[in-house]
């Protein structure tokens, strides 16, 4: 059994609720905009990067890891205006619109 719910990453869903709670409720909170500054947009890029690259694995905390980086990018994509990264364009825009 603990195997079984160890296999649900049920924390990794957690994190991206969390990130939604966030960027939906407190936007304006010190938390969210300390998350959406250029140079922490800048951190978690690299970040990102460099253990994609290097194939970075953490025992124990791997999928929770990566699934807190993926969701503070998710959270500057969804919402901050001034965001490094941008995915608007009218191809995307059209692969939404018939998605």
């Amino acid at each position: 059994m603990n195997e079984f719910i160890k296999s649900l990453r049920i924390t990794c869903m957690i994190l991206g609720a969390m990130g939604a709670y966030f960027t939906y409720f407190k936007l304006n909170s010190p938390f969210v905009q300390f998350i959406f500054h250029r140079k922490f947009q800048l951190f978690l890029y690299l970040t990102l990067i460099l253990m994609l690259s290097f194939g970075v694995y953490l025992p124990g905390v791997n999928q929770e890891v990566y699934s807190l980086i993926f969701t503070l990018i998710t959270m500057n994509l969804a919402k901050n205006p001034a965001t490094i990264l941008s995915l608007e364009n009218p191809v995307f825009n059209y692969l939404g619109k018939i998605s």
